[in-house]
This record gives structure tokens, C-alpha cells and sequence, in this order.
């Protein structure tokens, strides 16, 4: 860092850019590459310096990203990038699980936020999946309740900037993440991945695919709370009846 700092005569590299990669000689670290929390520094070792998945994860850090998970194994959600990563130049090509989507922001405009109110909110819309957010109405959703843990549900379409993804193709993703404030660290946990017609329950919610149409990359999902169990559906209450963020 002095070094840098001498050469293009900064005080810090910052004044540079927002983020900084240290692409170190062989043999020179341990491990394959690092990164600080919520920090402008990632370092890596050698080639891995050039290889995309490890980029993208490194990255994920200095947004504050903790590991992606599946069943408590760390790294073992391959749906986007907090995952394991690969020895290869420019692929795969995916995104950010939902969770991380989510922590970003930068898809607020067509996210959801469905609570245990009084009267319940609940989704019944269609889901397209992040590479289709131009033309999206509807990319993520979040299921809050009392239990302290946020779960998360958007359509992982294999298309696009998402063509790689290596788990959850075409499925319904939910993922679940401890409560916090937007931005702040945790590690996720991918623990469903719904085709047509499966379902997913979690406190207070349950989670249904109706259909997905893989010509034109959406999926149909229900999220219905257990006080609209027996008593109605959400097509009572309007379609894509939610709370937008």
C-alpha cells in the first residue's frame, strides 16, 4: 500500500477508486484470496487474481457479504457467488443468491417486503429472475416474522448474466439469513429449492410454486401466512398484494 500510494502520489489508495485488488506472486500467501468486511482491499494469490468467481466473491466481502451455506455446510450454496468458487477466467456467469441480492439495494424497485401484519400480507404474483430486471415487475421478496430470521424467495432463471449458476437452475430459491438491518454482515443459508407445485413452510408463512414457465423465465408463487390458511387465499386481498419497499 505505501508502495502505491508513493507511485501515484496518494495518501490513500481510496483516492483512486472505491476498491482495490492485490494480485500477489505465487507462493507469496496462504489460501487462494482474502478480503476485509466492508472494506475497499482484496487480495489475491497468483492466477486467482484473474479468475471471475473468486473476483466476484472477494468482492461480495467488501459489500459486507458473509459465506453462502446449504445444509450448515459453509460454502456449499452454488446458486450465486458467496459460494465455492472456480479456476476459470470469465465464467460462470451467475449472481448474488437472495439474500445478497437483497442486501445490495440495488433491486429495491421491484422488491417486496411481506410482514405478519394485522390484516396478514401475502404475495400471489409472478417472479422474474434478476436478469430479466429491466422488464421485471417483481425480482425479490422478503418474509419477515417473529422468529428473528429473514427469509428470502426469488426465481433463479438460468439465463443471461445468471446462464452459470451452478444450483437451484430454473427452481424457486428461499434463503434465510439472520434479522438485521439491510447492509449489516451475516452468513445465508439456501434452504429451499421449489419446482412447480412444491412448497416450502417456515414460521408463520408457507411458500408455493403454482407454475414456471421457462420460455419466458418467470415463476408463479404463492406466500401465504397461517392466518390465511383455511380462510381465504391471496387472491382476497388483490394480486401481487404486498407491501412494496
Amino acid at each position: 500500500t505505501r508502495r502505491l500510494n508513493s507511485v501515484f502520489n496518494v495518501r490513500h489508495p481510496r483516492q483512486l477508486a472505491d476498491f482495490a485488488m492485490y494480485c500477489l506472486p505465487e507462493n507469496t500467501m496462504s489460501g487462494i484470496a482474502y478480503a476485509y468486511m466492508n472494506s475497499w482491499l482484496s487480495v489475491y494469490s497468483d492466477r486467482w487474481c484473474t479468475y471471475l468467481s473468486i473476483q466476484m466473491h472477494e468482492f461480495g466481502h467488501s459489500l459486507n457479504f458473509g459465506h453462502s451455506n446449504e445444509e450448515g455446510i459453509s460454502y456449499q450454496d452454488e446458486s450465486g457467488y458467496m459460494g465455492f468458487s472456480y479456476p476459470n477466467d470469465d465464467v460462470p456467469l451467475m449472481c448474488y443468491n437472495a439474500a445478497k441480492s437483497w442486501q445490495t439495494g440495488w433491486y429495491d424497485d421491484k422488491s417486496i417486503v411481506i410482514r405478519v401484519d394485522d390484516p396478514p400480507s401475502c404475495f400471489n404474483g409472478t417472479l422474474h429472475g434478476i436478469a430479466d430486471y429491466p422488464i421485471a415487475t417483481t425480482v425479490l421478496l422478503k418474509i419477515e416474522n417473529e422468529s428473528g430470521i429473514d427469509h428470502f424467495v426469488n426465481y433463479n432463471a438460468k439465463k443471461g448474466i445468471n446462464m452459470g449458476t451452478q444450483d437451484g437452475a430454473n427452481l424457486v430459491t428461499v434463503v434465510s439469513r439472520p434479522a438485521g438491518i439491510r447492509d449489516s454482515y451475516a452468513e445465508s443459508e439456501l434452504v429451499a429449492k421449489l419446482g412447480v407445485g412444491e412448497n416450502y413452510t417456515l414460521p408463520g408463512f408457507v411458500v408455493m410454486v403454482e407454475d414456471v414457465d421457462l420460455n419466458d423465465g418467470v415463476a408463479r408463487v404463492i406466500v401465504l401466512p397461517d392466518a390465511l390458511m383455511g380462510n381465504g387465499t391471496c387472491d382476497d386481498y388483490g394480486d401481487d398484494t404486498s407491501q412494496k419497499i
